[in-house]
C-alpha cells in the first residue's frame, strides 16, 4: 500500500480538494444531524492529512520500524477498555434485545428468537454463566475479539505485503474509531468480523496453503459465524470460488478435497441450527434470523432511501392485523411473510423507483462509518459527540479512498498470482454483501465486517 501512497502523493493537493468538495456537498444533505461543519472539518483536514502523509513517507515510518505488534496490540486493548469503563451507555434497540436473550438463555427459558440470531447471546450468556450477569462480563469479551481483529488484519496483511505494510495495516485498525466505539455494545457486528477474519486467516496462517487442518478450521469458523449473522453464505462462497481458480497446484482432485472439506464442516457446524428450523419451522434452512421479508419491505421504500422509518412499521401492523395465518403457520413466519408480500407488491408498483434507489445504495452503505448514535447516548456533551462524530468520518472516508486504491492497483500488479486472487476475492466479497443490501434495509454498521478489509 505504501508504495502507492508514494505515487498518488504527487497529486495530493488536487486529490484533496476533490474529496473535500465531494464530502463537503454530501454533508450539505438535510439527514446530516450536525449540517456543514462536518463536511468544513473534511475540508481542511484532508489537505493536513494528506501533508502529513508525505512527511511520513519522507520519514520511512521510523516510528512504525520500532513499534511491534505486541504493542500495537496492547494499545488496542489499552484504547478499548478505557472507552467500555469511561462510555457509560445504555443498551438500545437490538443491543438490548441481545442482551435480553442472552439472560432467558442463562435462566433456561429458551434459545431462539426467530428476529435476531442467537450466536452473539449464547457467547453473552456463557459468560454471565461464568462471570455473573454484569457489564464487564458481557463487554470484556467484545473488547477481546476486537483486539484479535487487529492480530488479524497484522497476520494477513503480513502474508500478503509484509510485515512494515502490516503493521501499518494493525495500527490503522487499532485506531479506528468504528472499531473502538462499538465494543461498549452488545453487538453482532465484532462478533461476525473476528469469526470471517479467523476463516481468512487459518486460510493463510501455513506456508502450505489449504492443509486439511485449515480447511476444517476455516470452515468451523464460517458456520460459527451464521450463528452471529445470517450473511456467511457469501463468505463461504466467495472462498470456495477462490480456491477452485487461484489452488490448483495439487491437481482438480486435490482441490475439489479442499472444498468438499471446507463445505462439509461448514454444514456439520451449522446441523443444530437446521435441526432447530425444522423443529419450529418446518424449514430444513441455516437462517440464523426470519427477518428478511420485513427487512425487504423495508428496502423497497425510496422516500426513506430503503432505511427503517416508523411509516413502514404503522403500515405493516395494520397489514398484519386484517390478514389470516395459514394452518399452523407460526406467528413470526406469518408475520414476515406478509412483509415479504407488501414488499413485492411495492415493488411490481413502482420497479423504476426502486432502481434508481439502488443506485444510491452502495453510497449510502459504504460511505458512512457505522452509526455511533448507540455507543454515544451515555454522552452529555453534544459538542464531544460532534468531535467524535466528525473524526470517525474522516477517518473512515479517508480509509475507504486509500484502501480502494491500494485494492485495485494491488489486484492489477502483484507479482504473486495466488495473492492477486485472495485480494480479488476480497473485491467480490465486499462487492457482493454491498450488492446484497439492495434487498435489505440499509444501516451503515451492516459493512462492519467489511472494514477490517
Amino acid at each position: 500500500m505504501v508504495k502507492y501512497i508514494e505515487k498518488i502523493r504527487r497529486y495530493d493537493l488536487l486529490i484533496s480538494v476533490i474529496l473535500s468538495i465531494i464530502y463537503l456537498y454530501s454533508a450539505l444533505s438535510p439527514v446530516r444531524p450536525f449540517g456543514i461543519w462536518p463536511g468544513l472539518l473534511l475540508g481542511v483536514s484532508f489537505i493536513a492529512f494528506f501533508y502529513f502523509l508525505r512527511k511520513a513517507i519522507a520519514k520511512r515510518f521510523v516510528l512504525l520500524s520500532a513499534l511491534d505488534i505486541k504493542h500495537i496490540l496492547l494499545l488496542g486493548f489499552i484504547i478499548r477498555i478505557l472507552w467500555v469503563v469511561v462510555s457509560g451507555n445504555t443498551l438500545d434497540s437490538d443491543f438490548h434485545r441481545y442482551d435480553a436473550l442472552s439472560r432467558n438463555i442463562l435462566a433456561g427459558n429458551y434459545l431462539f428468537d426467530p428476529e435476531i440470531p442467537q450466536g452473539t447471546s449464547m457467547i453473552t450468556a456463557f459468560f454471565y454463566w461464568v462471570f455473573g450477569v454484569n457489564r464487564y462480563a458481557a463487554l470484556l469479551p467484545v473488547v477481546f475479539a476486537s483486539v484479535a481483529i487487529i492480530y488479524f488484519v497484522y497476520a494477513v496483511a503480513r502474508n500478503i505485503f509484509g510485515d512494515i505494510t502490516a503493521r501499518i495495516a494493525a495500527l490503522l485498525c487499532c485506531l479506528c474509531p468504528e472499531q473502538i466505539i462499538y465494543t461498549n455494545l452488545i453487538t453482532s457486528d465484532i462478533y461476525f468480523a473476528f469469526f470471517v477474519l479467523a476463516a481468512f486467516w487459518s486460510l493463510l496462517a501455513s506456508p502450505s496453503r489449504y492443509v486439511v487442518l485449515n480447511l476444517f478450521i476455516a470452515g468451523a469458523f464460517l458456520g460459527i459465524s451464521q450463528y452471529v449473522r445470517s450473511t456467511s453464505i457469501i463468505f463461504l462462497f466467495c472462498v470456495t470460488v477462490y480456491i477452485f481458480f487461484y489452488c490448483k497446484n495439487n491437481g482438480l482432485t486435490h482441490t475439489i478435497r479442499s472444498i468438499f472439506i471446507l463445505i462439509v464442516t461448514y454444514i456439520v457446524i451449522l446441523t443444530p441450527l437446521m435441526l432447530l428450523n425444522y423443529s419450529r419451522f418446518r424449514e430444513l434452512t441455516i437462517n440464523s434470523s426470519r427477518v428478511f421479508g420485513w427487512s425487504f419491505f423495508l428496502s423497497t421504500n425510496p422516500v426513506y432511501s430503503g432505511r427503517f422509518n416508523a411509516e413502514d412499521v404503522n403500515i405493516w401492523k395494520e397489514r398484519v392485523k386484517m390478514s389470516k395465518r395459514l394452518p399452523q403457520e407460526p406467528h413470526s413466519v406469518f408475520k414476515y411473510r406478509i412483509a415479504r408480500e407488501m414488499g413485492i407488491e411495492r415493488l411490481k408498483e413502482y420497479p423504476w423507483r426502486f432502481i434508481t434507489n439502488c443506485v444510491k445504495k452502495p453510497y449510502m452503505f459504504l460511505n458512512d462509518p457505522a452509526n455511533f448514535k448507540w455507543s454515544l447516548n451515555g454522552i452529555r456533551s453534544n459538542w464531544l459527540v460532534f468531535v467524535i462524530f466528525a473524526i470517525g468520518l474522516l477517518y473512515h472516508r479517508v480509509l475507504l479512498v486509500l484502501s480502494g486504491i491500494a485494492l485495485f492497483m494491488n489486484i492489477k500488479n502483484h507479482p504473486d498470482e495466488k495473492i492477486r486472487g485472495f485480494l480479488f476475492l476480497t473485491g467480490c466479497t465486499i462487492l457482493l454483501v454491498t450488492l446484497s443490501h439492495f434487498f435489505v434495509e440499509i444501516q451503515t454498521r451492516y459493512h462492519y465486517a467489511l472494514m477490517p478489509y
